[in-house]
């Protein structure tokens, strides 16, 4: 089902400015059938003062079925703008309440549930060149598939949404986000 439109506040990201907008927290695809400018349209919002484009969290089901959570480069971005992501991979658990920054759980595992961490908030400022994400190896609960799906969606994460700490993350609610401040 796709959700009914939803009346937002927005900030924008580039010149701080506060507007109301809507959107549509969920669209499937298969069920109901929009244009691409419908799509661009309730997926996005444009700040009234400087134009800047700001793309929202939707997940969507498309027409083949698949799920997809959030969205793409706004129309005034570049991948040059973006901070580049670095992985680490590291052979011992990551320990929960580590510090400042926000930790990434997978639900399916019991003692050790923390799989990413980044350390910090300052990746959260506009200027950030370079975030740096903890992570564990793949192993039989989190598998490399997986981990490599749960990469993705916290990586469209930290592009994307910066200012925003949703509880879970993704196609279900196996991935989960929490903040330590």
């Amino acid at each position: 089902m796709t959700s009914p439109p939803e009346q937002i506040e927005v900030e924008c990201p580039k010149c701080g400015h506060v507007y109301s907008d809507w959107y549509r927290p969920s669209i499937n695809l298969t069920l109901d059938h929009f244009s691409d400018e419908y799509l661009e349209a309730v997926s996005t919002s444009t700040c009234p003062e400087c134009g800047h484009k700001v793309r929202h969290n939707v997940l969507t089901v498309r027409e083949d079925g698949v799920w997809e959570f959030g969205g793409g480069v706004t129309a005034d971005e570049t991948r040059d703008e973006l901070p580049r992501i670095v992985w680490v991979e590291s052979g011992e658990p990551l320990q929960s309440g580590f510090g400042h920054g926000v930790e990434f759980h997978d639900r399916k595992r019991n003692s050790d549930p923390v799989i990413a961490i980044i350390e910090g908030f300052a990746w959260r400022e506009q200027d950030a060149t370079q975030v740096t994400i903890r992570c564990i190896k793949p192993d039989d609960v989190t598998k490399k598939a997986t981990l490599a799906s749960f990469k993705r969606v916290i990586e469209e994460y930290v592009k994307h949404d910066k200012r925003l700490l949703p509880r879970y993350l993704g196609r279900s609610r196996r991935l989960y986000i929490t903040s330590n401040c």
